[in-house]
């Protein structure tokens, strides 16, 4: 029985293992795009309304995420309309303006609210982090 719990508890460790490197690969590469990426502004011009249900039918307990196409000129005055892959459960408006930063070898690859994909990447460190602290205390023990 001892030596279930420990391939467990290993397991337990090597999931957080992977969340930890998931939030530090990803915020590593947003780190990037930040640091080289063209900032401008854009401006919502659609939005569309994504629900996902936590149970099947259960509509009261549904999640709202909200996705954006946003228009915006990149540094050659080129138009571009795209939708971002990003979504969000925070609504803003048609016509909100919104930071932009996208790539400059291809102005079509882009993100919108940055601090937001930040914040989310450091969840995934600390869970991974919790998971790591918490698994490796009880095999010490």
């Amino acid at each position: 029985m001892i030596e279930i719990n420990n391939k467990l508890l290993i397991v337990f460790i090597l999931i957080g293992v992977v969340i930890f490197l998931f939030g530090i690969v990803f915020y590593l590469k947003l780190k990037n795009k930040l640091k080289y990426g063209i900032k401008t502004d854009g401006e919502i011009v659609n939005v569309k309304i994504e629900k996902t249900r936590a149970l099947q039918g259960a509509d009261e307990l549904s999640d709202i995420y909200y996705k954006y196409e946003i228009k915006y000129n990149d540094s050659s005055n080129t138009k571009i309309v795209k939708w971002s892959d990003f979504q969000t459960q925070s609504k803003y408006d048609i016509g909100k303006i919104v930071e932009v930063i996208y790539n400059k070898e291809n102005s079509e690859e882009f993100i919108i609210f940055p601090s937001s994909q930040k914040k989310l990447f450091i969840i995934f460190l600390f869970i991974g982090l919790v998971f790591l602290i918490i698994g490796t205390i009880i095999l010490i023990k």
